[in-house]
């Protein structure tokens, strides 16, 4: 069976009993033997979620209930492995045959999370999209979005530190931890390609 080309997300808010959802759509269309645009599931998704009246959290599991108090769906929360489920802060990438370390106070910040499957981020300027797989290696496929901030001259500062991030980000990696809350990943050469700082853990 073919996987439907969206992605559903949405930012939850609220005190029990009175919850609150914002939803966005992000309708993937690429023609691929895998990926079957469905709008209508993302529909009816999105319309039953937005029945939600009450919630209950019971440990890690959230249920959301209608305003007759009957289960709509439960959510259990997921716990950040690895790499996974965390955003991560680009502090280091390679460039010109050496590593670039980036500090708070540069302003070029770049970041990038991996969640199930997808990943977000910016290099610096702009910002991308994609995907990745995880099995022994990382790869990443990732596609740059100029939206509200690829123009003028801050892509022109921004040009060799976006593609050298690109650039490294197309190899297979390997990650591996350099403590709590840092990864560094590296090409099957084990030569370092990035190294990355835990910002958070996403919600």
């Amino acid at each position: 069976m073919n996987e439907p080309c969206f992605r559903l997300t949405h930012a939850f808010a609220g005190t029990e009993g009175h919850p609150h959802f914002h939803f966005r759509a992000e309708y993937w269309f690429e023609s691929t033997p895998t990926c079957t645009p469905r709008k209508s599931a993302f529909d009816a998704d999105a319309t039953r979620l937005q029945q939600t009246a009450a919630f209950h959290l019971d440990g890690k599991t959230l249920t959301l209930q209608d305003a007759n108090g009957h289960e709509i769906t439960s959510l259990n929360r997921i716990v950040p492995s690895g790499i996974e489920y965390r955003w991560w802060a680009i502090t280091g990438y390679r460039r010109n045959g050496t590593i670039v370390r980036l500090l708070n106070t540069d302003g070029l910040k770049p970041d990038i999370a991996f969640f199930g499957g997808g990943i977000v981020g910016t290099p610096g300027a702009g910002s991308f999209e994609g995907s990745y797989s995880l099995d022994a290696n990382l790869k990443v496929s990732a596609t740059m979005l100029c939206a509200g901030g690829c123009m003028g001259d801050i892509v022109e500062r921004t040009q060799p530190q976006t593609d050298a991030i690109f650039q490294a980000l197309k190899k297979d990696l390997t990650p591996k931890a350099d403590g709590p809350g840092r990864f560094t990943l590296s090409d099957l050469g084990g030569q370092a390609q990035i190294e990355l700082t835990e910002i958070r853990s996403l919600p």
